[in-house]
């Protein structure tokens, strides 16, 4: 893209050069030293022109747009994009806690779910981690993970 204007920029500034470029190659090339040498006068059209311009702008947008590609591709990596199955799969959880008043086990989601036992242990624990979730332990022993937000809509539901 870069190489493409630079291609016209550089083209429609020759074009309006041209009268002191012209003037320059008439004074260059009408210098001889033998006098017998008749100069013909040439003429800078504008295909001579294109190429003039084309060819600087390659030699020019092409490191240009190297580097500019680079950098963008220097930031794309820094950026992190969320796996879609993983936000389904937490989309699922809160699903089953929203159904379950607010708490849910690991074993839970691992029998409710295609998941294994770590990967519901995992997300579990991302979300405790982010501060969604509290940890409480069940009378059997289990690790309970407890959604307050997700309680009150039960009980919102229940009373309405």
């Amino acid at each position: 893209m870069i190489v493409i204007v630079f291609v016209f920029v550089l083209y429609f500034l020759l074009l309006w050069l041209q009268p002191y470029i012209q003037n320059y190659a008439d004074s260059v090339l009408s210098l001889s030293d033998n006098a017998f040498v008749v100069y013909k006068g040439y003429e800078i059209g504008a295909l001579e022109m294109f190429i003039v311009a084309s060819t600087l702008a390659l030699l020019i947008g092409l490191p240009l747009q190297n580097k500019f590609n680079r950098r963008k591709s220097e930031v794309l990596m820094k950026l992190t994009f969320f796996n879609n199955l993983e936000d389904e799969d937490v989309l699922f959880v809160l699903n089953l806690a929203r159904s379950k008043n607010g708490y849910v086990t690991a074993a839970d989601i691992a029998a409710r779910s295609s998941l294994t036992l770590n990967q519901s242990q995992k997300i579990l624990n991302k979300l405790q981690e982010k501060g969604y979730a509290d940890l409480s332990v069940a009378e059997a022993g289990d690790i309970l993970y407890y959604f307050p937000g997700l309680h009150n809509i039960q009980q919102k539901k229940g009373e309405a």
